[in-house]
């Protein structure tokens, strides 16, 4: 959630880098943060830029 917050424009790609995990590691977690209320989009949907660019903390 920090890298989000820090950067809400970051791709999947970055995350996975950052985090030192791969691509699907993140789309799992981004997947049950939406589930759980915590993160939503904001924007297109494209693949090439998967941004969150709003972040929900409760």
């Amino acid at each position: 959630m920090c890298l989000v917050r820090e950067n809400p424009k970051i791709t999947t790609s970055e995350l996975a880098n950052e985090l030192e995990i791969i691509l699907k590691g993140v789309e799992w977690n981004i997947g049950k943060m939406k589930k759980e209320g915590l993160i939503k989009r904001i924007g297109p949907d494209n693949r090439d830029l998967n941004t969150y660019n709003e972040t929900k903390i409760n």
